[in-house]
């Protein structure tokens, strides 16, 4: 899994929570980070923080579903408003969700994720 957040610290603590129920994960804290994670680390599933400093979440999960069509990705955001959700499902999103996460919430959606490329 590939945990990208502009906040360090919440994208680790997400990645720390991931570990250990299992997961292997890397972060990254921007767009570019992101893409260049996604090239060398390969995930199967993305937890991808919409508003990132550099380029824009929705522009990384067109990349990131270009180059490999069956990932999974959740985009998650602290500022939802009524576009967030189209707009992150159009640029390929596979589920949504509002931070923060609590650790069911956080299991289910990996989940989700993991079913889906099944």
């Amino acid at each position: 899994m590939l945990v990208v957040d502009d906040h360090q610290d919440f994208a680790e603590l997400l990645a720390r929570l991931l570990r250990g129920s299992g997961q292997v994960c890397q972060t990254a804290t921007g767009g570019r980070a992101a893409i260049e994670a996604f090239g060398l680390f390969d995930p199967d599933v993305v937890l991808l923080d919409l508003c990132l400093p550099d380029v824009s979440g929705y522009e990384v999960a067109r990349i990131m579903k270009m180059h490999s069509p069956d990932i999974g990705i959740v985009a998650m955001t602290g500022n939802v408003g009524p576009t967030s959700v189209a707009c992150a499902f159009a640029a390929g999103a596979d589920d949504f969700a509002l931070k923060p996460l609590d650790t069911e919430h956080l299991d289910a959606l990996v989940l989700r994720c993991a079913r889906a490329k099944l």
